[in-house]
């Protein structure tokens, strides 16, 4: 699975939990999560559980609390998922 591939899959996730849907368009790696997309603390823990859910991957309270942008999602994302595979 490419960084792109996962980019797409992240823009779904995400979806539902941002106000100002021309932001998901718009999308990149670094996008803040709160402060360009707009997604508030209680809805950062739903993105955290959908996306262990998505890539079969657990994150940790630390890990999540590390979740600033859409490039630390997508790093972490591909960190696990090598873990899992080697």
């Amino acid at each position: 699975m490419n960084r792109e591939h996962i980019v797409d899959q992240l823009k779904t996730l995400i979806a539902p939990y941002v106000e100002d849907k021309a932001a998901i368009e718009t999308l990149s790696e670094t996008s803040e999560l709160v402060n360009h997309l707009h997604v508030n603390s209680l809805h950062l823990i739903d993105v955290v559980l959908d996306v262990e859910a998505a890539f079969d991957i657990e994150i940790s309270a630390d890990e999540a609390d590390g979740l600033r942008t859409v490039g630390s999602v997508l790093d972490l994302i591909e960190r696990k998922r090598s873990r899992v595979v080697t």
